[in-house]
């Protein structure tokens, strides 16, 4: 897979496991790992990441993240 070029949007839809508040800062946080992962498996620097971020109304079992990734030009 070739990796791709530029500025990436990388859109994360947290689906909590419950209907606790939750703060949005909290959940990027805790994807950290799940970011670095995701660059790491691309071959680029996460710095070439900006992140959108949706705290999703829907819950789901355990929790999950929805991860969509395109170029800052498809964005525009």
């Amino acid at each position: 897979m070739k990796a791709p070029t530029g500025e990436l949007i990388l859109s994360l839809e947290f689906m909590p496991p419950d209907f606790r508040r939750r703060d949005d800062d909290n959940l990027v946080a805790a994807f950290k790992s799940g970011r670095d992962g995701v660059a790491e498996a691309l071959g680029i620097d996460d710095s070439r990441f900006a992140t959108l971020i949706k705290l999703s109304k829907e819950t789901i079992k355990g929790g999950a993240v929805r991860v969509r990734i395109q170029s800052a030009g498809e964005a525009a």
